[in-house]
């Protein structure tokens, strides 16, 4: 049986190795039949390179295979020198990453915000992609591709390079967070599969933000405050709703405050929050206010004479009480606002976010729930639904409400993609934000563990081992997995076949 192979698996390991460090790996939380002697962090990298190689890879097959849909979108001047046979031949094998978005962080990367529109495009994930580009790809085939041709290069190698980094990151993060290393473990492997996965191999900065935000709330969750307060900023500087994550700030400095007022003066406590509220926040918005300084200086003064005409037409927000480029390129260029998506037209994109947004409302009612379930009455139950007040005496209310402060940034993550936004970016924006959604997946697919005591053999060796974790090792034993778990994994598979050869192509899909 399943059982009696784990067991011997498990002693002859023990047998052979006579270490009680060993022992620790494969008997790790008790996972019973589905545990083998491979470290979560081998399990996590190993399977995070292995699905970004073979998306890579089909996103290529997609895009030789099918024709490219003429879409109406933004693409690539000519480049200003002609391409060698090299260049012609790297760009051909790497045109599935420069679809969509993908084109226009290569042309902020190459040209600085050289246009408006380009503004509506953070410049954190173009600066890593320069960097990677002068620093590693310049001085050795500078003399042989064009610079365009260096920095497709440099945005696919530093998404497959972070990748691993971030599903790495969200495991440490659940550890602290959930008390749960097999949870934790499995929650990082379902992010190798997110239903957004093409996003995080092309030219978008869904990787840099993912990882970006796991270490600013790891950060948060062992008490570095200023470390995280800075990850924050850098965060807002990838990409807009980083903001949203200064949030996580002042919930840490309102749940702190809370929490010491039992034990000293209130004025004490007053001041000394009030003064890391003043520290943190301002590093929390550094990235996203230096890009729009940076925005007004380039497109609102005439020191940069590259831009300047007979006729300096300044734009139209340049003259605004706060001259953000921010809000009035999205609403100029790309109609968003208010329920402005809500029209007869876009259905079939409010069908293509559907699952996220159902799974994110039955997350957040769930755990939603299980405050209510406390029955604390009055003030007291509207602080706990806020996540303040925890009583670490009582360990099942600091477990229940641990979460809450990422319960609440979800809903708010749900209602800005429901709301205001283009709703079919609404997968990879929560996908590259909320950790909670993994660790709820995770929770869902996890009771299927407590059910392998079955006389049905797994065939562990079937599976190759650049895959053979415990999330593949679960999907081996699928008539085990409970519908819930079901709809999830093929919620992940379908949208990675079917997303990655539209995008490929340049069908819509963004």
């Amino acid at each position: 049986t399943q059982s009696t192979w784990g067991w011997r698996h498990r002693h002859q390991t023990l047998h052979e190795t006579n270490s009680e460090k060993m022992a620790q790996k494969v008997s790790r939380n008790n996972r019973g039949n589905f545990t083998f002697t491979q470290s979560s962090t081998f399990q996590i990298v190993t399977f995070a390179i292995a699905t970004r190689i073979i998306t890579i890879i089909y996103s290529i097959a997609c895009d030789w295979i099918v024709h490219d849909h003429d879409a109406d979108a933004f693409k690539l001047p000519p480049n200003a020198t002609s391409f060698t046979d090299d260049d012609d031949n790297i760009h051909w094998i790497l045109a599935a990453f420069s679809r969509w978005d993908s084109a226009h962080f290569l042309h902020v990367a190459e040209t600085h915000y050289l246009h408006e529109k380009n503004l509506a495009f953070f410049p954190g994930f173009p600066i890593a992609m320069n960097i990677a580009g002068y620093g590693l790809l310049a001085p050795f085939l500078s003399e042989h591709l064009q610079w365009r041709t260096l920095l497709l290069i440099s945005g696919v190698a530093v998404n497959f390079v972070l990748f691993p980094m971030s599903a790495y990151t969200l495991y440490k993060l659940g550890c602290i967070v959930l008390n749960n290393e097999r949870l934790a473990l499995l929650s990082a492997l379902l992010f190798c599969i997110n239903p957004a996965g093409i996003f995080f191999s092309a030219l978008y900065s869904e990787t840099l933000f993912s990882l970006v935000t796991f270490s600013a709330l790891l950060a948060l969750e062992s008490d570095k405050r200023i470390g995280a307060a800075i990850l924050f900023g850098i965060s807002s500087s990838v990409r807009s709703n980083g903001i949203l994550n200064c949030g996580f700030i002042l919930h840490y400095i309102a749940q702190s405050m809370f929490a010491g007022c039992k034990t000293k003066k209130l004025l004490n406590i007053l001041v000394s929050h009030i003064f890391l509220v003043l520290l943190s926040l301002p590093l929390c918005f550094l990235g996203f206010l230096s890009f729009q300084t940076y925005g007004y200086w380039k497109h609102c003064s005439n020191t940069d004479v590259e831009l300047n005409t007979d006729v300096i037409e300044f734009p139209a927000w340049c003259s605004s009480n706060l001259p953000l480029s921010y809000t009035y390129i999205q609403s100029q260029y790309w109609d968003v606002g208010f329920l402005n998506y809500w029209t007869l037209k876009q259905i079939p994109n409010f069908l293509l976010a559907l699952p996220i947004i159902i799974l994110s409302i039955y997350i957040i009612h769930r755990e939603f729930n299980k405050v209510v379930l406390i029955r604390r009455p009055g003030f007291e139950g509207f602080l706990m639904l806020l996540g303040f007040t925890m009583d670490k005496r009582s360990s099942v209310l600091y477990k229940r409400l641990i979460l809450m402060k990422y319960v609440i940034h979800l809903l708010v993550l749900v209602l800005i993609a429901s709301l205001c936004m283009h709703v079919q970016v609404a997968t990879r924006f929560i996908f590259s934000s909320s950790p909670l959604v993994y660790w709820s997946c995770a929770a869902i697919l996890l009771p299927v563990e407590e059910s392998t005591k079955t006389k049905h053999k797994v065939y562990i060796q079937s599976i190759p081992l650049p895959i053979r974790n415990d999330l593949t090792l679960m999907i081996n034993q699928w008539f085990l997995i409970n519908f819930t778990g079901k709809m999830i994994l093929i919620y992940c598979f379908i949208y990675n076949i079917v997303g990655i050869a539209l995008h490929s192509n340049f069908y819509p899909w963004t």
